[in-house]
């Protein structure tokens, strides 16, 4: 009996220490969000909400399986947050080197203007005091005339090379602005309906043509309609955001992940992946079906996307024609 007391008092023990871990990673996970540094808001916002899902995960996870996915998709997060903030500190540190050359050559052309003034001016003025010094009313006269002349000449060239440095200066910053604009469109573009198609189908047609074996995992979300009446746009959208970095963890070892249309995915695998793939649709669907947690206004919000996969194979020497027709006739039913 001492024994058997033992041992359940050592497993309710270890019981405890396990939800303790479990429960000190969440809010490991959740304080890594909290004070992630923001660099830009619309980033570390993204990063928050998948932070929250995948706390939100791991305090439900039942297997070994569940909580390693948790440290992989925590890793790949906060990987794919640094590159990002760095690659913005890069290109801010690029444009403000950019308009500190700017204002260092406008600064060194008004100094240089303005010390060849100078010289100028001083050369009137001593002209026009040896003049002063003269008997002779013509010669003073003359060189008064000639001084005022010169004067006037060196004032004119003055005025017009600065304002030919602050026509250059306002280009410099015109440039930038327009850079930056780039930028924040590209950003926004990228936060919202922007699409791979072009790109998928140009990897598409490129297999079509050398006649190459391949397999298409076709992803499509159901109810994107109907979650789309009853959400705000930017829950949906961080909810098909979390959905597509989803997407690429499963599909890793694809060729090529990307979005094909509003409510569709695909990821393109080569001949040695294409056994496989049939098989692993399923167990994508059911991962990319299961709840989104997402931050909106401060308040955490939970969002279910309905999944559907299905897989179309090209083997070779099959008819490319073919092939886009069979593609569109597998997104109506999926849809379905």
């Amino acid at each position: 009996m001492i024994s058997i007391r033992k041992t359940a008092t050592e497993m309710e023990r270890l019981e405890e220490l396990e939800r303790a871990a479990v429960e000190c990673y969440a809010l490991a996970i959740g304080s890594s969000g909290q004070h992630a540094v923001e660099v830009d808001g619309e980033q570390t916002a993204r990063l928050r909400e998948q932070l929250l899902a995948l706390e939100h995960e791991l305090r439900g996870a039942t297997t070994v399986k569940q909580l390693r996915r948790v440290q992989t998709a925590f890793d790949d997060d906060l990987r794919q947050y640094a590159g990002q903030a760095q690659e913005l500190i890069r290109r801010l540190r690029r444009d403000a080197e950019a308009a500190a050359a700017a204002v260092e050559v406008f600064a060194g052309d008004v100094a240089t203007n303005g010390s060849s003034h100078e010289k100028e001016l001083k050369r009137e003025l001593q002209s026009h005091s040896e003049v002063a010094a003269s008997d002779d009313i013509a010669a003073i006269r003359s060189g008064i005339h000639a001084a005022v002349g010169g004067i006037t000449a060196s004032f004119e060239r003055m005025r017009a090379n600065n304002q030919l440095a602050i026509a250059q200066l306002k280009d410099e910053i015109r440039v930038l602005h327009q850079e930056v604009q780039a930028v924040k469109r590209a950003r926004a573009a990228g936060d919202g309906e922007q699409y791979d198609r072009a790109s998928i189908a140009d990897r598409i047609d490129d297999l079509l043509r050398r006649d190459a074996s391949f397999s298409v995992l076709l992803v499509v979300v159901r109810n994107l309609r109907a979650v789309e009446t009853s959400c705000s746009k930017s829950l949906v959208d961080g909810a098909l955001s979390s959905l597509q970095t989803r997407f690429h963890r499963a599909a890793q070892d694809a060729a090529v992940v990307g979005r094909w249309a509003k409510e569709q995915f695909v990821a393109i695998f080569n001949e040695e992946s294409t056994k496989s793939v049939m098989a692993r649709s399923g167990e994508v669907a059911q991962n990319l079906s299961r709840a989104y947690i997402l931050n909106e206004n401060g308040e955490p919000r939970m969002l279910t996307l309905q999944v559907a996969a299905g897989v179309l194979n090209h083997p070779a020497r099959t008819e490319a024609a073919r092939f886009y027709p069979k593609l569109e006739q597998l997104a109506g039913t999926l849809a379905l």
